[in-house]
């Protein structure tokens, strides 16, 4: 269960990194992104669980809350880690 609950974590926190220099402000690519939307758009469509939640809790469609938005990224992420471990698990039993 530690190697699942730390595996899930990495993949939760990867999340976040890869959440920033793909559409933050401050990242490093922004400026390649503005020009090149391919990967920002597949980003935003692997994460939209997030949005729409976080856009129905604070009760405005336009514009959800980013912490609650972060929230449920991680959350979103560590459950696909945690699913993605059973498989690494098992692979590395082999």
């Amino acid at each position: 269960m530690k190697f699942r609950l730390m595996f899930s974590g990495i993949i939760a926190l990867g999340a976040l990194v890869v959440h920033w220099l793909v559409l933050g402000e401050s990242s490093p690519f922004h400026e390649y992104f503005l020009w090149h939307g391919g990967l920002p758009n597949l980003w935003a469509m692997l994460n939209i669980a997030p949005v729409i939640g976080s856009a129905i809790v604070a009760g405005n469609p336009h514009s959800g809350s980013e912490i609650i938005f972060a929230m449920l990224l991680v959350i979103q992420w560590f459950i696909v880690g945690f699913l993605l471990s059973g498989l690494a698990r098992g692979i590395r039993g082999k």
